[in-house]
């Protein structure tokens, strides 16, 4: 799992250096009012309210990833992406070209079963001296999966601090069936009862030896405890012999805002590198923000350019280009940018770097476990 968060964290990056090196142009008709620092802090304010509770998820996330980590026989070795956050955030340092890992399989994987019959029924708790979970006898968790206490956790390495304060429950359902491999997650903090995730990932592995693709989508909702994010996901990564491809779906929905954040995605990587294109949209009210952009990322000696254009509400108002890490942003004039507008810009950034490594958060444990169970 280590060695699969080596390569997956500077693809998650790269989709960070993508978030702000681009835009996109859009019809001539537009629906709200012109770009201006004003709308563009309000456009950041609006990507800071979609993604803040995935931020403030990590108390859920890190335990998911212990709990998975136990699951597929590695204890308490799991990595969550956000172990730490900011670590995550930085691209300093990435190289692309880095390969998923994807295991030899039949035509068609066997699907039907994702949790081992040894812990269904069972509740799992943290054990202080082993470092992981252990099977306990306490009652509570379903008769057709598996439940694990989860803590309150260390921000630097994701695993629980001692002494040991329980928080509440993780349940993991398997609902997998001949034709689709699916886990039901939920996740309830004791204190007030507030069920803070709820969603379902399914997905399918098959292969040959030529050729692996993992298809993966998930539905539903994580909350910070008083605002949800409602959000879809659907991820495809296929491998052959010399190249992985990646592409990725996702819409985030924060209702109490009337915000949202979508994007598609698209990267094709080999060792030399990767070249990736994508749409980012940010929603709020009656205004849409369209950010399409295009990078190409060299592994040796690393080199990343991009270039893109951001439209709001049809008008093309910014145009970028230029090394991923510092791209130039003008106007489609030529004329700058005020520092007000460059620092909206930063914030979008951000907000589009969380749900960049939520989707990590949400895809890669169960890509894991649909790699055992099919193997």
């Amino acid at each position: 799992m280590r060695e699969f968060m080596r390569k997956a964290r500077p693809w998650a990056s790269l989709l960070v250096v993508s978030g702000l090196v681009a835009a996109c142009g859009g019809d001539d008709d537009p629906t709200g009012p012109a770009f201006s620092a004003e709308a563009a802090e309000q456009t950041a304010d609006a990507a800071d309210e979609v993604a803040a509770p995935l931020e403030s998820s990590f108390e859920v996330s890190a335990n998911v990833w212990n709990a998975f980590g136990t699951l597929i026989g590695l204890g308490g070795g799991a990595v969550s992406p956000m172990v730490p956050f900011e670590t995550a955030r930085s691209v300093d340092g990435m190289k692309p070209g880095s390969r998923w890992s994807l295991p030899s399989l039949s035509p068609t994987a066997p699907l039907g079963v994702l949790l081992p019959e040894e812990v269904m029924g069972v509740t799992f708790a943290w054990d202080v001296d082993s470092d992981g979970y252990v099977a306990t006898t306490e009652a509570g968790a379903p008769s057709n999966g598996v439940r694990f206490i989860y803590y309150a956790v260390s921000p630097f390495s994701g695993q629980p601090v001692e002494p040991l304060n329980a928080l509440g429950y993780l349940q993991f359902v398997d609902a997998s069936t001949s034709t689709a491999a699916r886990l039901e997650v939920d996740a309830v903090r004791s204190f007030g009862n507030v069920q803070l995730a709820d969603y379902f990932v399914q997905g399918s592995l098959t292969g040959n030896l030529q050729t692996s693709i993992v298809t993966i989508e998930s539905e539903g909702f994580v909350s910070d405890g008083s605002e949800q994010v409602a959000f879809d996901i659907t991820f495809v990564v296929s491998e052959t012999a010399t190249t992985v491809t990646n592409t990725a779906s996702v819409t985030l929905a924060n209702a109490f805002a009337n915000a949202s954040i979508s994007f598609d995605y698209l990267s094709t990587g080999t060792e030399a590198g990767v070249d990736e294109e994508g749409t980012f949209i940010v929603e709020h009210g009656n205004n849409e923000a369209v950010f399409d952009f295009t990078g190409v990322f060299v592994a040796e000696p690393f080199s990343c350019t991009v270039e893109g254009a951001l439209s709001y509400n049809g008008n093309e108002v910014v145009i970028f280009e230029g090394d991923g890490s510092n791209p130039e942003f003008t106007r489609p004039d030529g004329s700058d940018l005020t520092a007000a507008e460059v620092q909206a810009l930063g914030r979008i950034w951000l907000a589009f770097a969380t749900t960049q490594i939520f989707v990590l958060e949400i895809v890669a444990p169960f890509f894991f476990l649909l790699v055992f169970a099919a193997s």
